[in-house]
Protein backbone atom coordinates (compact mmCIF):
# COMPACT_ATOMS: atom_id res chain seq x y z
CA UNK A 1 0.00 0.00 0.00
CA UNK A 2 1.80 3.41 -1.03
CA UNK A 3 2.25 5.69 1.83
CA UNK A 4 0.27 8.77 2.34
CA UNK A 5 1.52 12.36 1.74
CA UNK A 6 2.31 13.21 5.15
CA UNK A 7 4.38 10.02 5.41
CA UNK A 8 6.00 10.79 2.36
CA UNK A 9 6.93 14.35 3.43
CA UNK A 10 8.56 12.80 6.95
CA UNK A 11 11.06 11.01 4.60
CA UNK A 12 11.67 14.41 2.37
CA UNK A 13 14.27 15.59 4.20
CA UNK A 14 14.34 19.48 3.12
CA UNK A 15 10.72 19.54 3.46
CA UNK A 16 11.60 18.21 7.52
CA UNK A 17 14.63 20.96 7.55
CA UNK A 18 12.01 23.42 6.27
CA UNK A 19 9.18 22.54 8.77
CA UNK A 20 11.62 22.44 11.93
CA UNK A 21 12.99 25.91 10.74
CA UNK A 22 9.65 27.30 10.65
CA UNK A 23 8.52 26.12 14.23
CA UNK A 24 11.97 27.46 15.61
CA UNK A 25 11.38 31.04 13.93
CA UNK A 26 7.93 31.12 14.43
CA UNK A 27 8.93 30.19 18.43
CA UNK A 28 11.39 32.80 18.44
CA UNK A 29 9.21 35.31 17.05
CA UNK A 30 6.51 35.08 19.61
CA UNK A 31 9.07 35.08 22.51
CA UNK A 32 10.56 37.72 20.73
CA UNK A 33 7.29 39.61 20.36
CA UNK A 34 5.98 38.90 24.16
CA UNK A 35 9.52 40.86 25.25
CA UNK A 36 8.67 43.60 23.55
CA UNK A 37 5.86 44.54 24.70
CA UNK A 38 6.46 43.20 28.07
CA UNK A 39 9.79 45.68 28.55
CA UNK A 40 7.45 48.04 27.06
CA UNK A 41 5.37 48.23 29.94
CA UNK A 42 7.57 47.73 32.06
CA UNK A 43 8.68 50.84 30.84
CA UNK A 44 5.96 52.74 30.01
CA UNK A 45 2.76 50.84 32.02
CA UNK A 46 0.59 52.54 29.39
CA UNK A 47 -1.70 49.96 27.52
CA UNK A 48 -1.88 52.31 25.02
CA UNK A 49 1.64 51.87 24.25
CA UNK A 50 1.23 48.10 23.70
CA UNK A 51 -1.26 49.16 21.14
CA UNK A 52 1.13 51.69 19.47
CA UNK A 53 4.09 48.99 19.32
CA UNK A 54 1.51 47.08 17.06
CA UNK A 55 0.29 49.85 14.81
CA UNK A 56 4.82 50.77 14.33
CA UNK A 57 5.21 47.20 13.17
CA UNK A 58 2.08 47.05 11.12
CA UNK A 59 3.41 50.58 9.34
CA UNK A 60 6.33 48.64 6.89
CA UNK A 61 3.85 45.68 5.79
CA UNK A 62 1.78 49.25 3.98
CA UNK A 63 4.96 51.12 3.04
CA UNK A 64 6.84 48.07 1.66
CA UNK A 65 3.61 46.14 -0.27
CA UNK A 66 4.29 46.79 -3.60
CA UNK A 67 7.84 46.09 -3.37
CA UNK A 68 7.91 42.94 -1.07
CA UNK A 69 5.95 40.93 -4.09
CA UNK A 70 8.21 42.12 -6.71
CA UNK A 71 11.36 41.59 -4.72
CA UNK A 72 10.06 37.66 -3.95
CA UNK A 73 9.21 37.11 -7.34
CA UNK A 74 12.72 38.33 -8.93
CA UNK A 75 15.28 37.29 -6.46
CA UNK A 76 16.25 34.05 -4.95
CA UNK A 77 13.41 33.52 -1.92
CA UNK A 78 15.27 31.62 -0.39
CA UNK A 79 18.37 33.97 -0.20
CA UNK A 80 15.44 36.74 0.80
CA UNK A 81 14.36 34.87 3.78
CA UNK A 82 17.36 33.95 5.08
CA UNK A 83 18.18 37.72 5.08
CA UNK A 84 15.07 39.06 6.97
CA UNK A 85 15.85 36.05 9.70
CA UNK A 86 19.28 37.44 9.91
CA UNK A 87 17.64 40.88 10.69
CA UNK A 88 15.70 39.53 13.23
CA UNK A 89 17.87 37.76 14.82
CA UNK A 90 20.09 41.15 15.21
CA UNK A 91 16.94 43.00 16.37
CA UNK A 92 16.90 40.22 19.30
CA UNK A 93 20.30 40.59 20.26
CA UNK A 94 19.90 44.63 20.00
CA UNK A 95 17.27 43.83 22.91
CA UNK A 96 18.76 41.54 24.87
CA UNK A 97 22.14 43.77 24.82
CA UNK A 98 19.99 46.72 25.79
CA UNK A 99 18.19 44.87 28.47
CA UNK A 100 21.01 43.43 29.70
CA UNK A 101 22.63 46.91 30.41
CA UNK A 102 19.66 48.45 31.56
CA UNK A 103 19.97 50.83 28.07
CA UNK A 104 16.57 49.91 26.52
CA UNK A 105 14.15 53.36 25.90
CA UNK A 106 10.92 53.63 24.43
CA UNK A 107 11.86 54.92 21.58
CA UNK A 108 14.19 52.18 20.46
CA UNK A 109 11.48 49.97 21.16
CA UNK A 110 9.36 51.28 18.75
CA UNK A 111 12.80 51.39 16.48
CA UNK A 112 13.11 47.74 17.16
CA UNK A 113 9.64 47.02 16.52
CA UNK A 114 9.59 48.81 12.81
CA UNK A 115 13.08 46.99 11.65
CA UNK A 116 10.57 43.77 13.11
CA UNK A 117 7.93 44.47 11.08
CA UNK A 118 9.61 45.29 7.67
CA UNK A 119 11.68 42.19 8.15
CA UNK A 120 8.49 40.41 8.42
CA UNK A 121 7.10 41.83 5.56
CA UNK A 122 9.93 41.43 3.39
CA UNK A 123 10.00 37.24 4.73
CA UNK A 124 6.57 36.30 4.24
CA UNK A 125 5.82 36.49 0.94
CA UNK A 126 9.29 34.50 0.15
CA UNK A 127 8.05 31.55 2.58
CA UNK A 128 4.78 29.62 2.35
CA UNK A 129 2.94 30.78 5.17
CA UNK A 130 3.21 31.39 9.02
CA UNK A 131 2.07 31.09 12.65
CA UNK A 132 0.36 33.99 13.75
CA UNK A 133 0.27 35.38 17.02
CA UNK A 134 -1.59 32.07 19.39
CA UNK A 135 -0.42 30.54 21.82
CA UNK A 136 2.74 28.40 20.54
CA UNK A 137 1.66 24.97 21.98
CA UNK A 138 -1.49 24.23 20.49
CA UNK A 139 -0.48 25.62 17.37
CA UNK A 140 2.74 23.27 17.53
CA UNK A 141 0.38 20.09 18.88
CA UNK A 142 -2.05 20.92 16.20
CA UNK A 143 0.35 21.38 12.99
CA UNK A 144 1.89 17.87 14.04
CA UNK A 145 -1.81 16.44 14.07
CA UNK A 146 -2.88 18.36 10.63
CA UNK A 147 0.63 16.52 9.17
CA UNK A 148 -0.61 12.67 10.48
CA UNK A 149 -4.14 13.74 9.69
CA UNK A 150 -4.68 16.10 6.96
CA UNK A 151 -8.11 17.68 6.10
CA UNK A 152 -9.17 16.14 3.56
CA UNK A 153 -13.13 16.89 3.24
CA UNK A 154 -15.86 19.97 4.17
CA UNK A 155 -12.95 22.38 4.18
CA UNK A 156 -15.14 25.46 4.43
CA UNK A 157 -17.68 24.30 7.34
CA UNK A 158 -14.05 23.12 8.83
CA UNK A 159 -12.34 26.71 8.35
CA UNK A 160 -15.58 28.62 9.87
CA UNK A 161 -15.83 26.21 12.51
CA UNK A 162 -11.80 26.82 13.67
CA UNK A 163 -12.56 30.93 13.43
CA UNK A 164 -15.51 30.14 15.39
CA UNK A 165 -14.01 28.26 18.42
CA UNK A 166 -11.18 30.78 18.10
CA UNK A 167 -13.81 33.63 19.04
CA UNK A 168 -15.19 31.46 21.69
CA UNK A 169 -12.07 30.74 23.50
CA UNK A 170 -11.10 34.46 23.23
CA UNK A 171 -14.34 35.19 24.97
CA UNK A 172 -13.64 32.38 27.15
CA UNK A 173 -10.32 33.73 27.96
CA UNK A 174 -11.63 37.24 28.79
CA UNK A 175 -14.37 36.12 31.08
CA UNK A 176 -11.76 33.69 32.92
CA UNK A 177 -10.28 34.05 36.62
CA UNK A 178 -8.60 30.98 36.72
CA UNK A 179 -4.96 30.66 35.55
CA UNK A 180 -4.85 27.23 34.73
CA UNK A 181 -8.30 27.74 33.12
CA UNK A 182 -7.04 30.31 30.95
CA UNK A 183 -4.10 28.22 29.69
CA UNK A 184 -6.38 25.56 28.61
CA UNK A 185 -8.55 27.88 26.37
CA UNK A 186 -5.58 29.26 24.89
CA UNK A 187 -3.90 26.36 24.30
CA UNK A 188 -7.46 25.41 22.32
CA UNK A 189 -7.17 29.01 20.73
CA UNK A 190 -3.94 28.22 18.92
CA UNK A 191 -5.36 24.91 17.92
CA UNK A 192 -8.46 26.28 16.47
CA UNK A 193 -6.16 29.21 14.81
CA UNK A 194 -3.62 26.84 13.18
CA UNK A 195 -6.89 24.25 11.76
CA UNK A 196 -8.24 28.05 9.88
CA UNK A 197 -4.69 29.21 8.92
CA UNK A 198 -3.81 25.83 7.22
CA UNK A 199 -7.00 25.78 5.15
CA UNK A 200 -6.44 29.59 4.53
CA UNK A 201 -2.85 29.74 3.43
CA UNK A 202 -3.39 26.29 1.48
CA UNK A 203 -6.16 28.15 -0.34
CA UNK A 204 -3.95 31.10 -1.09
CA UNK A 205 -1.06 28.56 -2.64
CA UNK A 206 -3.41 26.47 -4.40
CA UNK A 207 -5.68 29.03 -6.16
CA UNK A 208 -2.60 31.44 -7.12
CA UNK A 209 -0.22 31.18 -10.09
CA UNK A 210 3.39 30.91 -9.73
CA UNK A 211 4.41 33.83 -11.36
CA UNK A 212 2.24 35.82 -9.55
CA UNK A 213 2.77 34.27 -5.88
CA UNK A 214 5.09 36.24 -4.14
CA UNK A 215 2.83 39.09 -5.28
CA UNK A 216 -0.46 37.80 -3.73
CA UNK A 217 1.31 36.51 -0.82
CA UNK A 218 2.15 40.44 -0.39
CA UNK A 219 -1.39 41.22 -0.39
CA UNK A 220 -1.97 38.33 1.82
CA UNK A 221 0.82 39.44 4.26
CA UNK A 222 -0.61 42.99 4.72
CA UNK A 223 -4.20 41.07 5.58
CA UNK A 224 -2.14 38.95 8.39
CA UNK A 225 -0.99 41.78 9.68
CA UNK A 226 -3.96 44.02 9.31
CA UNK A 227 -5.23 41.23 12.12
CA UNK A 228 -2.37 40.67 14.17
CA UNK A 229 -0.23 44.14 14.33
CA UNK A 230 -3.55 46.47 13.61
CA UNK A 231 -5.37 44.48 15.98
CA UNK A 232 -2.64 44.62 18.55
CA UNK A 233 -3.38 48.78 17.87
CA UNK A 234 -7.27 48.24 18.15
CA UNK A 235 -6.04 46.13 21.44
CA UNK A 236 -4.68 48.96 23.07
CA UNK A 237 -7.07 51.37 22.75
CA UNK A 238 -10.15 49.51 23.46
CA UNK A 239 -7.89 48.29 26.45
CA UNK A 240 -7.20 51.83 27.12
CA UNK A 241 -11.07 53.16 26.97
CA UNK A 242 -13.13 50.38 28.52
CA UNK A 243 -10.53 48.37 30.30
CA UNK A 244 -8.60 45.34 29.41
CA UNK A 245 -11.58 42.40 29.80
CA UNK A 246 -14.15 44.13 28.02
CA UNK A 247 -11.49 44.32 25.01
CA UNK A 248 -10.62 40.78 25.23
CA UNK A 249 -14.56 40.05 25.09
CA UNK A 250 -15.39 42.39 21.90
CA UNK A 251 -12.63 40.88 20.21
CA UNK A 252 -13.93 36.97 20.44
CA UNK A 253 -17.63 39.01 19.52
CA UNK A 254 -16.26 40.47 16.95
CA UNK A 255 -14.57 37.28 15.64
CA UNK A 256 -18.11 35.46 15.84
CA UNK A 257 -20.05 38.30 14.18
CA UNK A 258 -17.55 38.49 11.35
CA UNK A 259 -17.83 34.05 11.29
CA UNK A 260 -21.12 34.77 10.88
CA UNK A 261 -21.32 37.62 8.22
CA UNK A 262 -18.86 35.86 5.89
CA UNK A 263 -20.61 32.98 5.87
CA UNK A 264 -23.33 34.51 4.45
CA UNK A 265 -21.41 36.59 2.15
CA UNK A 266 -19.39 33.78 0.95
CA UNK A 267 -21.61 30.65 1.24
CA UNK A 268 -19.65 28.45 -1.69
CA UNK A 269 -16.69 28.67 0.43
CA UNK A 270 -18.50 27.98 3.32
CA UNK A 271 -19.73 24.88 1.63
CA UNK A 272 -15.99 24.15 0.21
CA UNK A 273 -15.66 20.42 0.16
CA UNK A 274 -11.77 19.87 -1.08
CA UNK A 275 -8.79 22.19 -1.17
CA UNK A 276 -8.52 21.78 -4.82
CA UNK A 277 -11.69 23.24 -6.84
CA UNK A 278 -13.25 21.27 -8.91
Amino acid sequence: MPESTPQLLRHHRPFMAFWLARVFTASGFQMLTVAIGWHLYQLTGNVLDLGLVGLVEFAPRVLFMLHTGHVADRYDRRKVAALCQTLQGLIALALALGSATDNVSRELIFALAFLLGAARSFEMPAGLGLLRSAPAVGALLMSLWLARFPVERKVGRTMFTAVGVFGVATIAFGLSTSFWFSLAVLVVLGAADMISMVIRGAFVQLETPDEMRGRVSAVNGLFIGASNQLGEFESGVTAHWFGTVPAVVLGGVGTLVVTGVWIKLFPSLARRDRLHSS
